[in-house]
Formats: C-alpha cells, sequence, structure tokens
C-alpha cells in the first residue's frame, strides 16, 4: 500500500503541483480583476453619490428660491391690493360727490321749473278770469246743434 501510495504521489503530485499552482494563479488573477472591478464599482458609486448630493443641493436651492419668489409675490400682491382699495374708495367718494352735484342741480332746475311753471299756470288763470269777466252770458245751445255736420245731415 505504500509502494501504490508513493506510486500515486509520484505520478500525481507532478500533475496536481502545476495544476494547484495554475488554479492558486488563475485565483489570484480573477481576484485582483474583481478587486479592480469593485473599484470600479465603488467610483461609480462615489460619483452617483456626488451626483445625489448636487442634486440635493440644487433641490433645496430651487425650494428656497421658490419659497423667496413666493414671499415676494404675496408682498406685492398685497401691496396691489392696498393700493386698488385706495383708488377704489377714492374713485367711490369721486363718484358720490359727483351723484350729489347732480342731484343738486337737478333739484335746483326742478324748482326752477316748478316756480316758472307755477308762474305761467298763474298767467294762465288770471287770462282765463279776464276773459270770463269779459264774457256776456248768451243763449245756451243745445249739444245737438252745436255739430254742424248732424245739423246739414238732419236738414237735407
Amino acid at each position: 500500500m505504500n509502494s501504490s501510495l508513493q506510486a500515486f504521489v509520484t505520478i500525481v503530485l507532478p500533475i496536481i503541483i502545476p495544476i494547484g499552482g495554475l488554479l492558486l494563479l488563475m485565483w489570484k488573477h480573477f481576484n485582483i480583476q474583481f478587486d479592480k472591478v469593485d473599484l470600479k464599482f465603488d467610483k461609480i458609486d462615489l460619483k452617483f453619490d456626488k451626483i445625489s448630493e448636487e442634486i440635493e443641493n440644487v433641490e433645496i436651492r430651487l425650494n428656497d428660491k421658490i419659497d423667496s419668489l413666493d414671499r415676494k409675490l404675496s408682498e406685492k400682491i398685497e401691496s396691489v391690493e392696498i393700493h386698488l382699495n385706495e383708488k377704489i374708495d377714492n374713485v367711490h367718494k369721486e363718484l358720490n360727490q359727483k351723484i350729489d352735484h347732480v342731484n343738486e342741480s337737478l333739484s335746483e332746475k326742478i324748482k326752477h321749473g316748478d316756480e316758472r311753471l307755477g308762474e305761467k299756470v298763474d298767467a294762465v288763470r288770471d287770462r282765463i278770469s279776464r276773459i270770463e269777466g269779459q264774457l256776456m252770458p248768451t243763449k245756451i245751445v243745445p249739444f245737438e246743434e252745436t255739430n254742424p255736420k248732424k245739423k246739414l245731415k238732419a236738414q237735407g
């Protein structure tokens, strides 16, 4: 058994050692290559991390800018509303003054027109009373006789 082990070792060992050495060499080579690939992936991860940080910083800056613009816009809207309300109040006051002025003017014109109309009515009443005073009582004519067309038809 000893001789078979020796034969086995003498035959197989010279074959196994180079194969083992070759396997060991291949293992080291692949480990080195895998380490290189791992380093490349680590570099890529670092780049992605940097890009993610930059994106987050940009998002933060954009959100800050949006908030700032929103605040400015709100302030401007408030100032414009105040300004417009003041203008509306001024226009409202001016319109009320103009309406009051027109009402006063129309009231004066109506009053003046009433006075003139009253004077004319008084003048007409005076004329009527003078005319009535000048008229003498005459024969009262029946209604049928006052219409000349009917009178002519009745005669004809």
